[in-house]
């Protein structure tokens, strides 16, 4: 782990061999061994921190792999494109690029939350994963780099970006509001009653990060004035067509979708349907006004 004489300690990883890595790391009182304690120890009890130790006492160790890094696995499954088998949390600390560029090399993207559920499933999967908080922030695909001011999904440009979804869907209060020193965006997942939620950061700053499989865009077929009845799986509200056919892309049964108007503006039901109007039969596809059918055939791919 690290070493050093009297008060220099140094990590035996030149890379981390940093002052920041240095000072917050410490035990209450510690270190405190002088010229007889040279070396870092994690205490297995519940006080967070290192000490120093004689380096010829007899513990466990633990080894780390510069090449891959730390990654935990949310039921992840390469073949689905469900809520439950499509996540993967890397605990190396990465600068937002490098995190997209190692998700793209894994066949997938930054994470994107298009729904409530989406990200109440990955908050408690993490939970699991690091019960102790230990990261409390990770990156997501949200970003405005190209674009000051104009968040876009990395890898679903199609989403669009909406900040309605309760309480670990939106921005932190006062966010965004890093300007242009701020474009890439975390998810703040700390204990009840801690700030949660989107906050524009640095890109260049080291976190945990959140890997998705990238279900392909599919086209569509947009029909004005229809429906398709009786195959819908479930229903989602959303605000227009682009959030509605995202929500399709996610869940391979989906064939095709209806968007119903609410009678409140700006506000629509989405049914996702197992099939499309082709597969039909001919009485379920019937005019509806102020809907819109899209429908698209053969199951997604995954890249």
């Amino acid at each position: 782990m690290f070493n050093g004489v009297v008060q220099f300690f140094h990590w035996v990883n030149p890379a981390k061999d940093e002052e920041s890595y240095r000072g917050w790391l410490w035990r209450p009182n510690e270190p405190n061994g002088g010229v007889f304690e040279n070396c870092g120890l994690i205490e297995r009890d519940n006080v967070h921190g290192l000490s120093d130790a004689n380096c010829l006492r007899f513990e466990y160790f633990i080894c780390e792999d510069d090449n891959n890094p730390c990654t935990a696995e949310i039921n992840y499954s390469p073949e689905s494109c469900d809520i439950t088998g499509r996540y993967a949390v890397y605990f190396s600390p990465s600068t937002w690029q490098q995190a997209r560029d190692y998700c793209v090399q894994q066949g997938r993207v930054l994470a994107s939350l298009s729904d409530e559920a989406e990200v109440r499933y990955i908050r408690l999967g993490i939970l699991k994963l690091d019960p102790l908080y230990n990261a409390a922030a990770y990156w997501v695909g949200l970003n405005d780099i190209t674009t000051e001011g104009s968040w876009v999904w990395e890898g679903h440009p199609e989403m669009g970006v909406e900040f309605d979804v309760p309480i670990y869907g939106r921005w932190n209060p006062f966010e965004p509001n890093g300007g242009p020193t701020e474009n890439c965006v975390e998810l703040k997942i700390p204990p009840e009653g801690g700030l949660r939620g989107y906050n524009d950061v640095g890109c260049q700053w080291a976190k945990s990060f959140i890997c998705e499989i990238k279900c392909q865009q599919r086209d569509f077929t947009v029909d004005d004035g229809f429906r398709l009845l009786n195959h819908a799986l479930y229903s989602v509200q959303v605000s227009k067509l682009s959030r509605c056919t995202a929500a399709c892309l996610k869940d391979k049964a989906c064939q095709s979708v209806n968007l119903i108007p609410t009678g409140t503006a700006g506000a629509y039901a989405c049914e996702i349907n197992t099939l499309n109007q082709e597969e039909a039969t001919g009485g379920d596809y019937v005019a509806q006004e102020g809907g819109i059918y899209a429908g698209t055939s053969g199951f997604p791919y995954y890249g």
